[in-house]
């Protein structure tokens, strides 16, 4: 209690609290609008081939460029303290533009064999790629602006690159063709902008800082950011394997279908978790800027589980609420030919509730440095999840999607928290650590 009462009385985080809350709001907000529009406007094949290209678009971004993007969001506080900062943000630049022209060239030249292999439309993994070059460059900018807890500048970027996105799809796919390949062109020319806009501020910031000494951030990145990588392509099976089991042993329809209830049951939880680590995970990092220091990193660790705990409870609740109101808020997010049964609905919410929780879980290893554990749970979750929707999907077709994801959560939360190395051993073993602190409560929050 002295901790959240600390908080509350802090007129810094209570500004931030505002602006995250009201940031990941709107942001979501939106995100039904599209849900809505689209549902609407297309067909469920339709729906479901975008969403396999961006979740396909994921993947690359979960293998290639987010672990560059998060090994210097977790080294931003020490190598600006130490003078390299300059330095750093060119590496990873360098890296990120290595990346990102990379993927664009491979997508071009695999779009037509791949769209064949998937029975996509031709130029689908083209549109992809151009998605996928602009947009880490945005993402690379909100990330910047959120680690340095610039929570005004981060809301009106993030929230006006989605609105756009939201409007020049709909514009597209009504106006032009509802297909597809259009709806992905029109959220790369909406990428495309943002990410002019991002790559313009990376390299103001980069300009203005003053020539310090060289940086090199490949052990980091070999200790940080490649388990990440590893770890969040595990995390990516986990939360988007079933898709692709349903295209082999459905069609796209079922794919749509599953989509459709995919995000209405998950919006809240994703927003719950956003709001979470949005506003937690830059204060833990500036106050565990020294790994070695236990004190640091425990009152990291005491701001994170304030809030999983909010996560926990608020989530197991808004579960109970998807087995009543499901059926009712997925009509009215999309269109009667999308409901499934409350008992698919209620198990789709638990799958996201827990995904979710996991996402949140692993923040405890990046303040922490201990990315070896959380990747060993990783794998043995990404491995379990195809088997076991495999075999589910088999037995209770869009139902077993879901129940394969449940099962598989279960089991890494499990090990997760419960687990040698896992996060209840690493908060007791800097809690035992530490130095006697009187203003604990001050500590974490200023």
């Amino acid at each position: 209690m002295q901790l959240i009462r600390t908080v509350w009385l802090n007129p810094r985080l209570r500004s931030e609290a505002a602006w995250v809350l009201g940031h990941k709001f709107v942001e979501f907000l939106v995100t039904f609008a599209a849900l809505k529009l689209l549902t609407n406007l297309v067909s469920k094949a339709v729906f479901g081939e975008y969403n396999i290209a961006l979740t396909g678009l994921l993947l690359a971004a979960d293998l290639l460029a987010i672990p560059i993007a998060h090994t210097y969001q977790r080294s931003y506080h020490t190598v600006e303290a130490n003078g390299t900062g300059r330095a750093a943000l060119a590496q990873t630049m360098r890296w990120l533009a290595f990346v990102t022209i990379g993927v664009t060239v491979l997508a071009a030249v695999l779009t037509l064999p791949a769209s064949r292999l998937f029975g996509f439309e031709p130029l689908t993994i083209l549109a992809a790629g151009l998605i996928f070059l602009p947009n880490r460059w945005r993402s690379l900018w909100v990330e910047v602006l959120d680690v340095r807890r610039e929570r005004a500048a981060c809301a009106i970027h993030n929230v006006g690159f989605f609105a756009t996105q939201t409007v020049l799809t709909a514009l597209a796919v009504y106006l032009i063709s509802p297909r597809a390949t259009t709806a992905l062109f029109a959220y790369a020319a909406a990428a495309t902008i943002f990410g002019a806009i991002g790559l313009r501020g990376l390299l103001r910031d980069l300009r203005r800082r003053p020539p310090g000494e060289s940086a090199d951030l490949r052990r980091m990145f070999l200790t940080f950011g490649a388990p990440l990588g590893l770890l969040l392509v595990c995390q990516w099976l986990q939360s988007f394997s079933e898709r692709y089991v349903l295209t082999i042993q459905l069609d796209l329809d079922a794919v749509g279908l599953y989509v459709a209830a995919y995000q209405v049951c998950g919006i809240p939880f994703m927003l719950l978790h956003a709001v979470l680590s949005v506003l937690v995970l830059p204060v833990a990092y500036q106050r565990a800027k020294d790994i070695s220091d236990a004190s640091q990193v425990y009152a990291g660790d005491r701001i994170l589980l304030l809030g999983v705990g909010c996560y926990i409870v608020v989530g197991a609740l808004m579960v109970v609420a998807y087995w009543f109101c499901g059926q009712h808020l997925l009509r009215l997010l999309t269109t009667a030919d999308y409901v499934l049964p409350a008992t698919t609905l209620a198990c789709v919410a638990a799958a996201r509730y827990l995904i979710c929780l996991g996402m949140l879980l692993q923040m405890f290893f990046k303040v922490h440095q201990r990315m070896a554990a959380l990747l060993i749970f990783g794998i043995i979750g990404g491995l379990m999840v195809i088997p076991a929707s495999w075999f589910a999907v088999k037995l209770y077709g869009v139902l077993g999607a879901a129940l394969g994801v449940l099962v598989t959560g279960i089991i890494y939360n499990a090990l997760a928290i419960f687990a040698p190395g896992g996060c209840l051993s690493l908060i007791r073993a800097v809690r035992a650590a530490r130095m006697p602190r009187d203003d604990a409560g001050e500590e974490v929050c200023r």
